[in-house]
């Protein structure tokens, strides 16, 4: 399997114990065969660094040195890719361990081990990260790696493998007039311009601004169809103040795909009957929404 693996070790505090040797393991050899690699990290010797194999009746190892791996802190990189290994040592790549080929094995056995000198401490690790490459596999079993695009099978989105999975979009849309704004449908790529949002009020006792900006006084009791177009209706609900006039309007609703959504005085506000906080927001996937 390919993988990244990058570590930083310092010395610990003054005091500090640990029963055990710090240590990094990848699963690169067995008790027979495999392949591995010993840093003893913090000791200025020149066989800080052993590589070789385990073998029940013999071992086989070379000794080597790294000057790097005597002083800490200490960042170790190890890139596994396609059966091959690269290993970096503060940041530079030491080409013998690198050329150390690894073996892959029963789960838990040791490939590179980390062995703190002077013991019983161990060293400190920080800053570990480890990765793996992306792949995604689409409908069809194609396997695909990390930023590969494909055309999706409906022949209008593009398709791209993303550390989230497989991401389907549409084009980007053409530009729009202006004073509108392009909106896509996500499902079918449908795109449109979407005129600003327009306002209408009703305020005071009452006064009414229109959509257009018009303004004028109305003093009616009842409730009021204020507004309509395509499946959304606004309507005014105007009472006496004190049950005489003046009137205000007590309750706003507006019904849009079948839904209701009504606010009163005192800023109560219902999403089918069902009183909701505020802000509150509803969001279609046509792109409209209600706020």
């Amino acid at each position: 399997k390919n993988f990244y693996l990058k570590a930083k070790f310092n010395q610990p505090p003054a005091g500090s114990f640990s029963k055990f040797y710090g240590g990094v393991t990848y699963n690169m050899a067995d008790s027979k065969h495999g392949n591995y690699i010993l840093l003893r990290m913090g000791l200025n010797i020149a066989s800080n660094v052993e590589v070789g194999y385990f073998d029940p009746k013999k071992v086989n190892q070379e000794q080597g040195g790294n000057p790097a791996v005597a002083n800490f802190p200490l960042t170790i990189e190890l890139l596994v890719r396609d059966g091959q290994e690269q290993i970096w040592i503060n940041g530079v790549l030491d080409s013998k361990m690198s050329a150390v080929e690894p073996h892959f094995a029963t789960t838990g056995k040791v490939g590179i081990g980390i062995q703190y000198i002077p013991t019983p401490q161990t060293a400190v690790v920080s800053e570990a990260e480890i990765c793996t490459p992306v792949q995604c596999t689409a409908d069809d079993g194609t396997v695909h790696e990390g930023g590969d695009e494909w055309p999706d099978s409906d022949g209008i989105k593009t398709c791209t493998c993303t550390a989230n999975g497989i991401v389907c979009a549409c084009p980007a849309p053409p530009a729009c007039p202006g004073g509108t704004t392009p909106w896509t449908d996500p499902e079918i790529c449908e795109n449109k311009c979407i005129r600003p949002p327009g306002y209408c009020s009703s305020t005071g006792d009452p006064h009414y601004r229109t959509f257009d900006k018009r303004y004028f006084d109305f003093h009616g009791v009842c409730t009021y169809q204020a507004a309509s177009c395509g499946d959304f209706t606004v309507y005014f609900k105007n009472v006496d103040l004190h049950n005489r006039p003046p009137r205000y309007t007590k309750r706003i609703e507006l019904v849009f795909k079948k839904e209701t959504f009504a606010i009163s005085t005192g800023f109560t506000s219902y999403h089918n009957g069902n009183p909701v906080a505020i802000p509150f927001t509803q969001e279609y996937g046509d792109g409209s929404r209600v706020e």
